[in-house]
Order: C-alpha cells, then structure tokens, then sequence
C-alpha cells in the first residue's frame, strides 16, 4: 500500500485527521524541535456576525497563488477559532519588526480587552470585514474556504480577496524562533555585499 493510500485511511469522514498508530514521538519534543522553525509572526483578525477578533499566529503559509489561497492554523480551544468559523472570513496581518507589543498584546500578554486591542493597534477596516493592523507589512483579507480538523487545531484555507501592502518596504518582518522573537538581515549572496 503507498504512502497517500495509508495517510487517506487516516481520514475520518469529517475530514478529520486520525491520530497516527504508530507515533511515539512525545509532545514536548515535538514543541522543542519546532520551536527551532523560524516563522513570521502574523496578527489574524475577523469581523462579521459573530464580532471581532484578533489572535497572534505563526502557523501560516501560502498553499496556492492559482487560486491565491492561503492556510492558518488555530487552536480549537481559542474562542478565536470560533470568530473565525462563525464569520467566514479572515485577515493575516504581518507584523513588521518593531511591532512586537502589538504581537504581545494579541497573544494575550497584559490582559487587554479585545476591542481595546484593536484601538491600540491602530486598527482600520478598508478592507470589508476584517481589521487591519496599522503599519503592517502587508494585510491578506481571506473567505474561508475550507476547514480540517488536525489533533487540537482547525486548519483553515482561505482565499485572498484583497490585499494590501505597506508603505514602507523596508521594514523587516517580526520573527518567531526558540521561543524568542527575532527579525531578519539580508546576507550577501551571488557576491553582492550587504
């Protein structure tokens, strides 16, 4: 039997994915050995019936630029998922380097109320639905487009229907890495300098 074969069985018919029978790796290893994956640090709001909300995430990645659709990844548990599911909708806002505050605050750091959140950071709604984050480096407002339920988050796939840049391109991105947040510098490469 091949590889996708075996991993189609694990499927239930909710689309949920069952818990591998033959995994031993235990769950603070796994949280170590990731917390060495460097990834942008990202503010994800939404807006609609059921209210406003705003949650920090790293778990996010493009899938597709045909259609552009994009995925996030959110704890079952966080009434965020809720927001999101119930709205339809979603906005990645990546945070810039000196944005970390903002990165704090909605991690739920300083206990801020959720639409003080929202006025702190500057937050817009030009987009239709979703809050924007004032100074970010770009903003991707999504309409879901489809759910799986993986252990104890929803990943959720969006596609892009609008998106806005920031004004200042030179603005480093806010990263995550050892559990610490970081930003980027450009290396030399093809012999240039930096």
């Amino acid at each position: 039997m091949g590889q996708n074969a075996k991993a189609s069985e694990r499927l239930n018919a909710g689309g949920a994915v069952a818990p591998h029978p033959l995994s031993s790796v235990d769950a603070a290893a796994f949280r170590n050995a990731l917390s060495r994956l460097a990834a942008a640090v990202n503010v994800i709001t939404t807006d609609g019936p059921a209210g406003q909300c705003g949650v920090t995430a790293s778990a996010v990645c493009s899938v597709s630029d045909t259609p552009p659709t994009v995925l996030v990844c959110l704890n079952r548990a966080h009434r965020m998922n809720g927001f999101v599911k119930a709205n339809g909708t979603f906005c990645i806002n990546m945070l810039a380097a000196d944005q970390q505050d903002i990165a704090e605050m909605f991690a739920g750091f300083g206990r801020v109320g959720m639409a003080e959140r929202f006025i702190r950071c500057g937050a817009i709604s030009d987009m239709d639905r979703a809050p924007i984050v004032a100074n970010a480096i770009a903003a991707i407002d999504c309409d879901i487009t489809g759910i799986r339920e993986v252990g104890t988050h929803s990943v959720i796939f969006g596609t892009a229907r609008a998106i806005k840049i920031g004004k200042d391109q030179r603005k480093a991105p806010l990263v995550y890495h050892q559990r610490h947040y970081h930003t980027v510098q450009i290396l030399k490469s093809n012999g240039e300098s930096a």
